[in-house]
């Protein structure tokens, strides 16, 4: 019987190795998709302050979109954005720790909770912890985030002032009209004639003031 070989590891000798590319940084290099959602969060927190902001004080209609509405879209465009920040930074962390000599059980259980999985272990290195503590911290924002947002703004009942503009009907010469006229005599008696007597009937019963149309009647719209 042949004996069996058992193989043996151990670190590569410098003639072992292959050509190594020394890393030039550059704008080139730029994680392009993880600056976006960065951008994209900064962007969406900016909007949902601004939807609150503006939405305070004022009559509901006059929103196109109730601002719940505004800020259950961008609770939704700001988890998705938050996703992809985490697991762009989970990656370019792993690299990083494994460029600065992490160990293959560090960068195990990195890579668990750069995906979420949150396994238990009793290793916590410096860099297991901020990975874990990054993990953490996007569940609890993306699971909190749209119920908060939802409950910043609601609808109450107010009273409030404006200063509208009224059309009135105005008479265009009200003194050349003639309204009655006094008869000569003792006594002296008044007589009406028909387009005054319903004005002071309605001034003697203390009528609410109407805006008929009647013809003679003219104003320009700012009375």
């Amino acid at each position: 019987m042949e004996p069996s070989v058992q193989p043996k590891y151990g670190p590569l000798s410098s003639d072992q190795r292959g050509p190594t590319i020394q890393w030039r940084p550059g704008l080139r290099y730029f994680p392009l998709i993880g600056g976006l959602a960065l951008a994209a969060v900064v962007a969406l927190t900016a909007a949902a302050v601004a939807v609150i902001i503006a939405s305070d004080n004022k009559a509901v209609t006059s929103w196109v979109l109730e601002p719940a509405v505004l800020l259950a879209m961008i609770s939704s465009f700001l988890g998705g954005a938050m996703s992809i920040c985490f697991s762009q930074g989970a990656a370019i962390a792993w690299w990083r720790a494994t460029l600065h000599g992490a160990t293959v059980r560090d960068l195990h259980y990195m890579w668990n909770f750069g995906r979420s999985a949150f396994h238990p272990t009793t290793h916590w290195s410096r860099a297991i912890v901020k990975m874990a503590f990054v993990a953490v911290v996007t569940t609890l924002a993306a699971v909190v985030n749209n119920p908060l947002l939802q409950r910043a703004t609601r609808v109450v009942n107010g009273f409030t002032t404006s200063e509208p503009l009224l059309s009135i009907d105005l008479v265009d010469n009200p003194l050349a009209q003639s309204y009655g006229y006094v008869q000569q005599g003792m006594p002296a008696s008044t007589i009406l004639f028909a387009n005054w007597i319903q004005s002071v009937q309605d001034w003697y019963n203390k009528t609410s003031i109407g805006n008929p149309y009647l013809p003679g009647y003219m104003c320009d719209g700012i009375c």
